[in-house]
């Protein structure tokens, strides 16, 4: 158990043959993207689990099941998905089941989440309690009723434990960057590393900065921290590369991209490990992402 970036620097780094073992992960602390799941069990890990909590509430709200996974792939497979059911069809949300009897969950007029705690004998009491986090609440009734109106086939069911709710959680309010009309998450970004081979595994981290230069033209630089040494890639090809794959999983973006100006696009900068806006870094402490 423990938060992605830890797991993974323990599976990129560790001398043990993982698939000599069956090694469940449950992660928490952040997001998670697909990519990194698949990354992860292609190295040997068996199952990976993501778990929601936070320290001023509760450590275990709710938790991924094999279904809600499935549930997840389905709406990035499926493009045409995203707007009928989601709040905000640009970010990759994870998906979790939780238990209406522990925790009473709402939402608020700006699609935050409001947690009330229901059991009587916790310490602490929190009621409708808001620690800025995006989401929304889908009922199992609702779940069906969706899949129906779209077709899909409802044996996706068959890998569903319970009939509990779903929470759909997008993200800490401030976990973004606006850019030119889309709002680009930290998973965004993750889910373009797992997507590009030849970087997979190259990379110990990531940081987003946002500012305006000179002539007062809003500038996105993505900033890539090697695990090594220096990050060696044909800049501009994999620059690239690296922003048509982020136009595929955040479509709001593709729409902006189609509009800037080669000079008012986002860069990358490639830094050491330890270097540049990583110095510093300590990965015992939560990642800062967006700088």
């Amino acid at each position: 158990m423990g938060y992605p970036p830890f797991l993974k620097f323990f599976v990129d780094t560790t001398s043990l043959d993982l698939r000599k073992y069956k090694i469940n992960m449950i992660m928490g602390g952040e997001a998670m993207s697909e990519g990194l799941r698949t990354y992860l069990q292609a190295k040997g890990v068996n199952k990976v689990f993501s778990s929601y909590g936070a320290s001023d509430l509760e450590l275990n709200i709710c938790s991924e099941n094999d279904f809600t996974i499935k549930l997840r792939k389905l709406r990035i497979e499926n493009e045409s998905l995203r707007k009928d059911l989601l709040i905000d069809n640009c970010i990759i949300p994870m998906i979790f089941q939780y238990n209406p009897t522990d925790f009473y969950i709402e939402t608020n007029e700006n699609d935050e989440l409001l947690i009330s705690i229901c059991r009587p004998g916790y310490i602490a009491p929190k009621i409708r309690y808001n620690i800025k986090d995006k989401g929304q609440i889908i009922r199992h009734s609702e779940l069906l009723s969706w899949l129906k109106k779209n077709n899909i086939d409802t044996s996706i069911l068959d890998d569903c434990p319970t009939d509990l709710p779903l929470l759909l959680h997008y993200g800490r309010v401030d976990q973004t960057v606006s850019f030119f009309g889309s709002n680009i998450s930290p998973n965004d970004i993750q889910e373009v590393l797992f997507k590009m081979p030849e970087i997979t595994g190259k990379v110990n981290s990531f940081c987003l900065s946002i500012y305006e230069d000179k002539q007062a033209n809003k500038q996105l630089d993505i900033h890539l921290e090697s695990t090594t040494g220096k990050l060696t890639f044909k800049t501009d090809k994999f620059r690239k590369d690296f922003l048509q794959i982020l136009a595929k999983v955040n479509q709001d973006f593709r729409e902006a991209l189609r509009m800037l100006p080669i000079h008012q696009q986002p860069k990358l900068q490639l830094h050491k490990f330890g270097e540049g806006p990583f110095e510093g870094g300590d990965i015992r402490i939560k990642t800062q992402y967006i700088v």
